[in-house]
Parts: C-alpha cells; sequence; structure tokens
C-alpha cells in the first residue's frame, strides 16, 4: 500500500491531470509524471513475473487499489501491452466477478457520453 500511496497513485494521477486537465501545456511536468508512471509500472511488471499478485500468491487489498488507476491507463497514457506480467494480473483482476460488478455499477454512475 505505501507503494500505491507514495507512487502509483501520485504519478498517475499527475500524469493524466497534466496531459488532460491542466490550463497550461507544461511538458517538463508532463514528461516527469508520465516517466515516472510507466517507471513504477515496470517496477510492478518485474514483481509479477514471479508471482501470481502484487504482494505474493494471495489477492490482497493492495491488488483493488492497484487495479483503481491501471482500469484507467488510458488516462495516464500507459499502454498495458508494454508490459505482459501488468497485462495478466489486469486480466485476472478485470475477470473477479465482484470487480466486473464494481465497474458496472461505476459505469452506470457516469456513462459514457
Amino acid at each position: 500500500m505505501f507503494f500505491h500511496a507514495s507512487g502509483i497513485s501520485p504519478a498517475f494521477g499527475n500524469a493524466g491531470f497534466f496531459q488532460k486537465m491542466a490550463a497550461e501545456h507544461l511538458p517538463l511536468a508532463i514528461d516527469r509524471f508520465l516517466g515516472e508512471a510507466k517507471r513504477l509500472t515496470a517496477l510492478l511488471d518485474n514483481r509479477l513475473s514471479t508471482q501470481d499478485f502484487v504482494c505474493g500468491d494471495a489477492y490482497t487489498i493492495a491488488d483493488m487499489a492497484h487495479f483503481g488507476w491501471f482500469w484507467r491507463s488510458a488516462f495516464v497514457g500507459i499502454d498495458l501491452a508494454t508490459t505482459p506480467h501488468v497485462a495478466r494480473w489486469y486480466q485476472n483482476m478485470a475477470n473477479r466477478p465482484a470487480v466486473i460488478k464494481a465497474i458496472e455499477k461505476i459505469q452506470g454512475l457516469a456513462p459514457a457520453a
């Protein structure tokens, strides 16, 4: 959870914000946060190369927390095809019945335009 709270969440949030929402185009900020998001995704990919879940062999709150940002990876500019172990983990998470149900509820609150 420390990796998520101190790394994934701020890097992903800021990368997406500076690319898509900032009033001014700031290449330095975009490069900094997108680069960090990609670096952290590569670290996670390395970790997931030897285990099924973020913290080992069991599904934990860390998987739930990370999934939220990876579900919105397009907002950040992260292509999961470049990290095969993260892509596998993501697909396993997305196929969980509770995750499917949660995504359906979220999409019901804010349908695509």
